[in-house]
């Protein structure tokens, strides 16, 4: 368990951690079972663009088919298959808990109860960087605490990561700050 108490919302809890393996939990479970790998990549498209994606523009980025009607079929589902693991017990046409639709644009839904470690880490380097003159003895549980969190590189065993290539080194190089302070 982690030192780190970040958690938003108060719903079912979704985990994801991305720093190290590619790992989401459900309310404590492991999700092991993706029958579509690219619904894995859909969630971490939609986590890496906070205002959405629309939807032709997620369609084109997951295919890369000149057909949009084919690679919108495909986006969709995909989109239903990332919705069912995530949400087992949600029915046909309910509401998704996580993900969003609206003005033909796909989005994560921030309201949620929610727990994303580079969102944890982001925070904890911030702070690390208030602290660390002023109040080095804080500064010091600080950078632990964010190590704890990065466990190592970003999606990097995922395909598609090099889709994430700045963020993994902008996460990197927190890290690597943190660790010669």
């Amino acid at each position: 368990k982690s030192s780190v108490p970040w958690v938003k919302g108060n719903d079912l809890l979704l985990e994801i951690q991305s720093f190290g393996t590619f790992q989401v939990r459900l309310n404590g479970e492991s999700i092991e079972r993706w029958p579509r790998k690219r619904a894995r990549h859909l969630l971490v498209h939609l986590l890496m663009h906070p205002h959405g994606i629309h939807r032709e523009t997620l369609a084109d980025w997951l295919t890369g088919s000149d057909d949009l009607e084919q690679a919108l079929r495909s986006l969709d589902v995909h989109i239903h298959s990332l919705r069912k693991v995530l949400e087992p017990d949600r029915k046909g046409k309910q509401a998704s808990r996580y993900i969003h639709f609206h003005d033909a644009c796909y989005s994560f839904n921030w309201d949620c109860h929610y727990r994303f470690d580079t969102d944890i880490f982001v925070h904890l380097h911030q702070q690390w960087l208030q602290e660390r003159e002023a109040r080095p003895e804080r500064a010091e549980l600080t950078v632990a605490q964010a190590l704890e969190i990065y466990r190592g590189s970003f999606l990097p065993e995922l395909d598609f990561a090099d889709d994430w290539l700045a963020e993994r080194e902008t996460y990197a190089r927190k890290a690597t700050d943190l660790v010669n302070w």
